[in-house]
Protein backbone atom coordinates (compact mmCIF):
# COMPACT_ATOMS: atom_id res chain seq x y z
CA UNK A 1 0.00 0.00 0.00
CA UNK A 2 2.42 2.20 1.04
CA UNK A 3 4.04 2.29 -2.96
CA UNK A 4 0.58 2.90 -4.01
CA UNK A 5 0.35 5.81 -2.07
CA UNK A 6 3.55 7.71 -2.35
CA UNK A 7 4.36 9.93 -5.00
CA UNK A 8 3.44 13.53 -6.75
CA UNK A 9 -0.41 14.69 -6.02
CA UNK A 10 -1.68 18.29 -7.51
CA UNK A 11 -4.38 19.66 -10.05
CA UNK A 12 -4.03 21.48 -12.52
CA UNK A 13 -4.99 25.23 -13.11
CA UNK A 14 -4.94 26.98 -16.16
CA UNK A 15 -1.80 27.88 -16.28
CA UNK A 16 -0.22 26.74 -12.97
CA UNK A 17 -0.48 24.02 -10.23
CA UNK A 18 -3.15 25.22 -7.38
CA UNK A 19 -1.96 22.14 -4.63
CA UNK A 20 0.49 19.65 -4.95
CA UNK A 21 1.22 17.04 -2.23
CA UNK A 22 3.91 15.03 -2.23
CA UNK A 23 3.92 11.88 -0.05
CA UNK A 24 7.23 10.12 0.54
CA UNK A 25 7.92 6.69 1.37
CA UNK A 26 9.51 7.87 4.58
CA UNK A 27 6.03 8.94 5.84
CA UNK A 28 7.41 12.55 4.96
CA UNK A 29 5.11 15.47 3.36
CA UNK A 30 5.10 18.28 1.42
CA UNK A 31 2.19 20.41 0.71
CA UNK A 32 1.78 23.23 -1.58
CA UNK A 33 -1.55 25.25 -1.54
CA UNK A 34 -1.60 28.44 -4.14
CA UNK A 35 -5.01 29.52 -4.23
CA UNK A 36 -3.78 32.70 -2.82
CA UNK A 37 -0.80 33.81 -4.81
CA UNK A 38 0.25 36.83 -2.70
CA UNK A 39 0.52 34.21 0.86
CA UNK A 40 0.86 30.34 -0.61
CA UNK A 41 0.69 27.69 1.79
CA UNK A 42 3.90 25.45 1.94
CA UNK A 43 4.61 23.78 4.45
CA UNK A 44 6.54 19.63 5.37
CA UNK A 45 5.42 17.63 8.15
CA UNK A 46 5.12 13.69 8.61
CA UNK A 47 2.08 11.71 7.51
CA UNK A 48 -0.15 8.79 8.73
CA UNK A 49 -2.22 6.16 7.11
CA UNK A 50 -6.17 5.58 9.40
CA UNK A 51 -8.63 3.69 7.65
CA UNK A 52 -7.69 4.61 3.73
CA UNK A 53 -7.12 8.52 4.69
CA UNK A 54 -4.04 10.06 4.54
CA UNK A 55 -3.55 12.57 7.91
CA UNK A 56 -1.19 15.28 7.29
CA UNK A 57 0.80 16.15 11.22
CA UNK A 58 3.40 17.35 12.96
CA UNK A 59 3.50 20.71 10.57
CA UNK A 60 3.93 24.19 11.24
CA UNK A 61 1.22 26.68 9.29
CA UNK A 62 -0.41 29.94 10.25
CA UNK A 63 -3.64 28.84 8.24
CA UNK A 64 -5.73 25.69 8.40
CA UNK A 65 -4.53 23.80 5.75
CA UNK A 66 -6.51 20.11 4.13
CA UNK A 67 -4.82 17.40 6.46
CA UNK A 68 -7.09 15.12 5.65
CA UNK A 69 -6.90 13.30 2.40
CA UNK A 70 -9.45 9.93 1.58
CA UNK A 71 -7.67 7.45 -0.82
CA UNK A 72 -10.03 7.27 -3.85
CA UNK A 73 -10.68 3.73 -4.19
CA UNK A 74 -11.60 3.93 -8.33
CA UNK A 75 -8.00 5.50 -9.28
CA UNK A 76 -4.85 7.27 -7.98
CA UNK A 77 -6.59 10.09 -6.35
CA UNK A 78 -7.07 11.82 -2.77
CA UNK A 79 -10.33 13.96 -1.57
CA UNK A 80 -10.38 16.38 1.29
CA UNK A 81 -13.07 18.27 2.66
CA UNK A 82 -12.24 21.91 4.20
CA UNK A 83 -15.20 24.00 6.00
CA UNK A 84 -17.20 24.35 2.21
CA UNK A 85 -14.51 23.66 0.15
CA UNK A 86 -14.13 20.30 -1.70
CA UNK A 87 -11.17 19.29 -3.16
CA UNK A 88 -9.46 16.41 -5.29
CA UNK A 89 -5.69 15.93 -6.68
CA UNK A 90 -4.44 12.80 -8.58
CA UNK A 91 -1.32 11.50 -8.29
CA UNK A 92 1.51 13.29 -11.20
CA UNK A 93 2.69 10.41 -14.13
CA UNK A 94 6.39 10.26 -12.95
Amino acid sequence: MLNQISGIYGDAGEKTVNIQLTISKDFSFHYIHNCNHKKPIDVRGTWILLNNTVILKDYKSDVSINDKWKIDKNSKCLKSRHGMEFLRICQVPQ
